[in-house]
């Protein structure tokens, strides 16, 4: 392999290995809300427990319903 298709190949395979680590963190998230909702937890308690910012948590509360009504 060439020195320009080394860089390519890292660079993209840096690029996707980043992409899979923000999808997991984000459907690790998504559990963690969905669990502590059903505990009957308010976004505040959730964020504050997360170390998330409340606009994070409500986002992803409003997906999950979203994604219930479906």
């Amino acid at each position: 392999m060439t020195y320009l298709g080394q860089l390519i190949y890292e660079d993209g395979f840096t690029r996707g290995h980043s992409e899979g680590r923000n999808e997991g963190r984000e459907i690790l998230l998504k559990k963690q809300v969905a669990k502590k909702s059903r505990k009957g937890k308010s976004v505040s308690e959730i964020a504050n427990e997360l170390e998330e910012t409340e606009e994070l948590i409500h986002r992803i509360f409003n997906e999950l319903l979203s994604e219930e009504q479906q």
